[in-house]
């Protein structure tokens, strides 16, 4: 929309190739990852070139917008200057009045609608409802596993998770420890319910206090304790081995 109404507007302007390779490399390489489902594509936000691509749009709009009517100004002005002189300089002294008086108008209006939105956006997130509720049940010493997609609950419940898709290092070593956790969760949730023969000993091996699913995923495993359920999402505690149990 706007992005494509800048690049046309800019057409054999210094911007246009800068704007015009921009777009093409966010739109192919977008493109690619969706068609591939690459994370390497993935983990270089290829879509995040808007960050700057809108506000350029925005502003050649209104530069646009602000040359229109000087241009209509500069029309009246011409045909002013058929007329007598002392009609033809009051007349175009009044077309560059009302076409800066409009071009201000157009730049203040601008500014008071981008400064009400900017206004409107909260500096803190609303949480989810099952982040909420996490975060009210929390304890120290727990460690959550995770839908590895659903990486909001770390930030909206505020707990330390085994492994989470977005969430990645970047140290070597790191990097291939998360992509080893990520490996690990993703074949426990695979399928329409846990895998509990994987499940429980990546949980006894890891420390793993809490195991979160979402539906339609089932979690029906006997270590598993339902604790609570909200919003298509039930946490389960992890309950000790059959022998240390009270």
């Amino acid at each position: 929309g706007l992005v494509a109404v800048g690049l046309a507007l800019s057409w054999r302007s210094v911007l246009f190739p800068v704007l015009a390779l921009a777009v093409a490399a966010s739109a192919l390489l977008t493109a690619l990852q969706l068609v591939t489902g690459s994370e390497t594509l993935a983990l270089l936000f290829p879509w995040r070139l808007s960050v700057f691509l809108v506000p350029v749009s925005a502003a050649i709009l209104l530069a646009a917008a602000t040359k229109l009517l000087f241009a209509g100004a500069g029309a009246l002005e011409r045909a002013a200057s058929r007329l007598s002189v002392a009609r033809a300089a009051r007349l175009a002294t009044g077309a560059r009045t009302g076409a800066r008086a409009l071009a201000g108008l157009v730049i203040a209006v601008s500014v008071l609608v981008g400064g009400e939105r900017i206004g409107r956006l909260d500096p803190e997130p609303k949480a989810s409802p099952i982040g909420r509720m996490v975060a009210a049940q929390r304890l120290p010493g727990e460690l959550y596993l995770i839908p590895p997609r659903a990486y909001e609950l770390r930030i909206d419940a505020a707990i330390p998770v085994y492994v989470d898709y977005k969430t990645h290092p970047y140290e070597d070593g790191q990097v291939l420890e998360w992509r080893r956790r990520l490996g690990e969760a993703t074949r426990v949730y695979a399928g329409g319910s846990l895998r509990c023969d994987r499940l429980e000993p990546l949980a006894r091996s890891a420390g793993i206090t809490h195991v979160i699913v979402k539906a339609p995923t089932r979690g029906r495993c006997d270590f598993l304790r339902k604790s609570y359920a909200v919003d298509g999402y039930s946490v389960f505690a992890v309950e000790p081995p059959r022998g240390k149990r009270a």
